[in-house]
């Protein structure tokens, strides 16, 4: 982290001050339709820049034995889904792409990550996102088409057009693939993040973890209750601050994060890796480059926030950040 989020002695709240946060609960915005805009490739330059995470070890049972696995998180069980029955290295989910991890033999569960695409884009631009990175190294990824993503407008997601797409693909996953049923995240750019704000407002999400990338807000808390989550933002992100949201800054999208998982205003500073960041020197802000990553405590599941500076997406600071798709790893193996 470098720049305006570190307080001299030690923790800050990096929403004093901003627009919109007032010490309550913001009233929601632009709840209904898909006000995504921002077309063009969800990607951007990242470096994978070795494995990272901090899961920890895992200790496998033997026949009719448990699995569990270790981490900074202590000892959670491992649910095999029913796929695993199958065997089977061939992963076919419905109107999805889909990547296997490497050394997916159908038998034992791994991790999967449902990413979902930008507005103006079909599954392909969030693939090519995360396509190379260690996340797909690691992680079963499956990407999903909206229902407009066949269409010529490519309106983005939709609640009403595309729950019962989403949960037709929760469920495929389950019965086709052999993953482990307690890690089971999502993410996604833009429309695609709405889309995840959507789903757990309404309580359709089913998510062990989520990390949105230029989200806005749609209630004020989510059905379940907590969830770890990484929130990404643009600290002047042009398309939240358009169609009525006046969410530049990302100040009214955390608040519900805050709110539903229950936590203090006091953050403290982490710094993510930021080797895909070498050639970002002065941020849309005109200050010199600052991921603006801070971990919140007193929370009743982990909750981090990036409102980053990063240009990105021509210069609308709307995209995924330089260094995005490695924090958003880091962040779903440090929860194991």
């Amino acid at each position: 982290m470098t720049g305006g989020q570190t307080a001299a002695g030690g923790a800050t709240s990096p929403l004093a001050g901003a627009s919109g946060v007032t010490g309550g609960v913001p009233a929601a915005s632009g709840g209904g339709g898909s006000h995504s805009g921002g077309g063009g490739a969800a990607g951007s330059p990242v470096s994978q820049g070795g494995s990272g995470g901090a899961g920890g070890s895992v200790s496998q049972g033997g026949s009719g034995g448990s699995v569990s696995s270790g981490g900074a998180g202590g000892t959670r069980a491992v649910k095999p889904s029913a796929g695993c029955a199958l065997a089977s290295t061939q992963v076919t989910i419905p109107n999805s792409l889909v990547g296997v991890p490497t050394g997916y033999t159908g038998k034992d569960p791994v991790p999967v990550v449902i990413a979902f695409h930008a507005a103006g884009n079909d599954n392909t631009s969030i693939q090519g996102a995360f396509k190379n990175s260690d996340l797909a190294k690691k992680y079963l990824m499956v990407y999903p088409n909206s229902t407009s993503a066949t269409t010529s407008n490519k309106t983005g997601w939709s609640l009403q057009a595309d729950k019962s797409r989403v949960l037709e693909v929760q469920a495929a996953i389950l019965s086709q693939a052999c993953v482990d049923e307690n890690r089971v995240y999502a993410t996604g750019h833009s429309s695609g993040a709405q889309m995840v704000a959507q789903l757990l407002c309404s309580g359709d999400g089913n998510f062990d973890a989520v990390a949105p990338v230029a989200s806005s807000v749609y209630c004020s808390k989510w059905k379940n209750g907590p969830i770890p989550s990484l929130t990404i933002h643009g600290v002047q992100d042009s398309e939240r601050a358009a169609y009525g949201l006046n969410d530049g800054n990302g100040a009214k999208d955390i608040q519900t994060y805050l709110t539903s998982n229950m936590c203090t205003m006091t953050s403290t500073p982490f710094d993510p890796v930021l080797t895909g960041c070498t050639n970002v020197k002065t941020g849309i802000d005109n200050k010199p480059f600052d991921d603006g990553c801070v971990e919140f405590s007193g929370c009743a599941a982990p909750t981090r926030w990036c409102n980053h500076n990063d240009p990105q997406y021509g210069t609308s600071n709307h995209g995924i950040p330089c260094f995005g798709v490695r924090a958003i790893y880091d962040f779903f193996e440090s929860l194991h």
